[in-house]
């Protein structure tokens, strides 16, 4: 079984290899959807995979991190594409999230998206 939450932000980023007559070489913005999913079966106690008040305060705190920033200014955000995201997102949040199963970023004006399903079971 799998739950998932969804948290959004808002930033701006620089793509590296991009002069700047690419747009991607200037600075612009994005909103963003990230989709967090979780994996498990249900405690017998509360018939819950995670707490999903438990979810939502862990993708806070990586929302913090993210929203109306210069995604090329967050450390450890090493390239801030879609991939280079998931990847952040994911490291992010296994620490608290053992039985995380995949992220998604997606940019929903745009219709792109990537899915990322871990170092160990990357699709």
């Amino acid at each position: 079984m799998i739950i998932y939450r969804d948290f959004t932000f808002d930033a701006a980023h620089v793509l590296e290899g991009y002069d700047e007559t690419h747009p991607y070489g200037r600075v612009h913005g994005h909103s963003f959807r990230a989709r967090v999913w979780v994996k498990g079966e249900p405690e017998l106690e509360n018939s819950m995979i995670l707490d999903l008040g438990y979810i939502a305060k862990e993708c806070e705190s990586v929302k913090n991190l993210l929203d109306h920033n210069t995604l090329n200014n967050v450390d450890g955000l090493y390239n801030p594409t879609l991939e280079g995201l998931c990847v952040f997102i994911w490291n992010k949040l296994i620490i608290k999230i053992s039985n995380l199963n995949k992220i998604e970023v997606h940019r929903d004006q745009s219709g792109e998206g990537c899915i990322y399903y871990g170092p160990e079971n990357n699709e």
